[in-house]
């Protein structure tokens, strides 16, 4: 059979065993799915990192979330029932004043967004 009915077949094949078997035919064929099957591997295991980062990074920020969340609410709590400004919370709490808008800043964003 000629040479390019057999990359035919390789193209329309539809499993890894199509592709082995026209491999054994034809050096070329075998070239190319060698490198095909590295080429898929490769993406394969960039997608799976890609998933483990994607994972770690939303952990992280439902943990941040907790945490400034239960900040903020401190702090709150803590003007609201033993009449602190927010300065006298923030102190009481041993944060700054900084720590405590940015934390409020982030919440009330995250509030947005969810």
């Amino acid at each position: 059979m000629p040479e390019l009915y057999h990359w035919a077949q390789m193209f329309k094949a539809t499993s890894w065993e199509e592709v082995k078997m026209l491999a054994k035919k034809d050096e070329g064929i075998q070239e190319c799915v060698l490198t095909w099957k590295e080429l898929t591997d490769d993406e394969r295991a960039r997608m799976q990192y890609e998933a483990r980062e994607d994972y770690q990074r939303r952990l992280k920020d439902a943990e941040l979330y907790g945490i400034e969340k239960n900040l903020v609410s401190n702090i709150e709590s803590a003007m609201h029932n033993l009449n602190l400004t927010l300065e006298q919370a923030c102190a009481a709490l041993g944060v700054t004043l900084d720590v405590y808008k940015s934390a409020k800043e982030k919440h009330e964003m995250y509030e947005i967004l969810a």
